[in-house]
C-alpha cells in the first residue's frame, strides 16, 4: 500500500501525510507552545521545515 497518498477523512478532521506543499503553514504554526511536550524544536526557518519533511518521507 502506498502510504504517502493515504488520507483519513472524518466530519471534523482531515489527516494527510506531511508534504512540502504545507511548508509555510508548518513553519508558522509549529511554535514553542505547540512543541512543549514534543520531541524536537520548532523550525527557525523554512529550510528546517523542508529538511524535516524530506527526512520524514524516506
Amino acid at each position: 500500500m502506498e502510504y504517502l497518498h493515504l488520507a483519513i477523512f472524518t466530519d471534523r478532521l482531515l489527516l494527510k501525510p506531511l508534504s512540502l506543499q504545507y511548508k509555510e503553514d508548518i513553519s508558522q504554526e509549529f511554535t514553542v507552545e505547540i512543541t512543549t511536550y514534543l520531541y524536537g524544536a520548532p523550525p527557525k526557518e523554512i529550510g528546517d521545515t523542508k529538511f524535516f519533511s524530506n527526512q520524514s518521507s524516506l
